[in-house]
């Protein structure tokens, strides 16, 4: 009977239900051996297994202290810098200023004298907002247009021959401005952030695996 006592003092030691010292359980329970004729076995502190709550643990390790803090401050730091990846997109996939490059139809350099508004008065379709369009450019140059111009001149206008000419005035390079997604191509700069989504997407799913290896 006595030894079924000293049995359950130990366990209760080690559940930190008494305020004991963990010095003191080891010695209740290394001093506690009952033979196999009393139908129990043997019990030493190495081999009293009592559940023990989180909290019980984190008692042990003396609480929140300041390593806990580092690890916490560690955890957290790459969270705070993830939203600047999920906007990156809005600012190196941006559309500056463009129009059509007019090379093309300064043939024989007659635009060599010109200015380069005149330049483009006469390459250059006008749009409802009377802005040059940016995707569109006359099939010959329209001299006329320098003595009497007008937005609603009608010629015969192509896509742009010669790709085309950015405004670097914001952004020094884009992708937009590196692969020409521009005109027809503009939705290509959208399919940039979807296939950067699925990176994250298929990034999470495989990382969370791994990480509980």
């Amino acid at each position: 009977m006595i030894r079924k006592r000293r049995l359950q003092t130990c366990i209760k030691c080690w559940s930190r239900k008494h305020n004991e010292s963990r010095a003191l359980c080891r010695e209740k329970c290394s001093t506690l051996r009952l033979d196999s004729a009393s139908g129990l076995s043997s019990v030493s502190h190495s081999t009293c297994k009592v559940k023990m709550k989180f909290e019980n643990i984190l008692e042990e390790i003396d609480g929140f202290g300041p390593y806990q803090i580092f690890i916490l401050v560690l955890l957290c730091a790459p969270r705070i810098v993830l939203p600047c990846h999920y906007l990156l997109n809005n600012f190196i996939a941006a559309l500056p200023p463009h129009r059509c490059d007019i090379s093309t139809l300064d043939d024989g350099g007659l635009f060599r004298n010109w200015t380069q508004q005149q330049r483009l008065t006469v390459s250059l379709p006008l749009g409802e907002d009377g802005s040059f369009r940016s995707c569109e450019m006359f099939a010959e140059p329209q001299f006329q247009l320098l003595v009497n111009g007008s937005k609603d001149f009608n010629a015969t206008t192509v896509p742009c021959q010669s790709g085309w000419v950015y405004d670097n005035s914001t952004f020094t390079s884009t992708l937009a401005t590196e692969w020409d997604l521009v005109c027809d191509r503009k939705s290509l700069t959208q399919t940039t952030s979807s296939v950067f989504f699925f990176g994250v997407l298929i990034g999470s799913i495989a990382s969370g695996f791994l990480s509980d290896r």
